[in-house]
């Protein structure tokens, strides 16, 4: 992992992964948790100030697995990292095919003065390149103890510059016949 030199470090990464950090299958989730659902809404949308919101970074694909009556997802600003869409801005939705440059505008830029928090919401590739940039500082992660055949894994954390916030560990959950919990970790130098 590249050290968080990053000038834009702060970004949260959520995420939900099987026992084996698979993410997805086929461009889609493999699970269906409404708790996971609720509790990933709540994270990327709650704001401290009511005059901000949120950004959501994502990549095209994760963009495209969200049905299109959701989409843009509401109460944020969705950010979509894309090399083949074309380009696009309103208050509602960026369309850009460069990661540093629309992170750094959201995070010190003219976006700056009106979103709070930069939340990182996939899919691997933009995961990925968040962690490889040192921008990450915070991971919030539904673990589910079980094992899919996802052919998309979270790649690229460096778990030892990582520590588990225990008091914010959620006890373990059930639905759908699935176990799983909540766990968040703060980068450590």
């Amino acid at each position: 992992m590249i050290p968080h030199s990053a000038p834009w470090r702060g970004m949260g990464l959520i995420v939900a992964v099987d026992s084996s950090f698979g993410i997805g299958k086929d461009g889609k989730l493999p699970w269906m948790l409404r708790k996971d659902m609720k509790f990933f809404v709540d994270n990327t949308s709650r704001t401290s100030d009511p005059k901000k919101v949120n950004a959501v970074v994502m990549g095209r694909k994760c963009w495209e697995s969200i049905p299109e009556k959701f989409r843009p997802l509401k109460g944020r600003l969705n950010v979509v990292i894309s090399r083949t869409l074309p380009k696009h801005r309103d208050e509602n939705l960026i369309i850009s095919d460069n990661f540093d440059e629309v992170v750094k505008e959201l995070a010190s830029g003219s976006l700056s003065e009106n979103v709070e928090k930069i939340w990182n919401i996939g899919g691997a590739e933009i995961y990925k390149m968040a962690l490889e940039k040192g921008c990450v500082d915070q991971l919030i992660v539904t673990k589910i103890q079980k094992d899919f055949d996802c052919d998309v894994f979270l790649k690229g954390v460096d778990w030892d510059h990582f520590q588990e916030d225990v008091s914010e560990r959620s006890v373990l959950m059930t639905e759908n016949d699935l176990v799983f919990s909540f766990h968040t970790y703060h980068y450590v130098d």
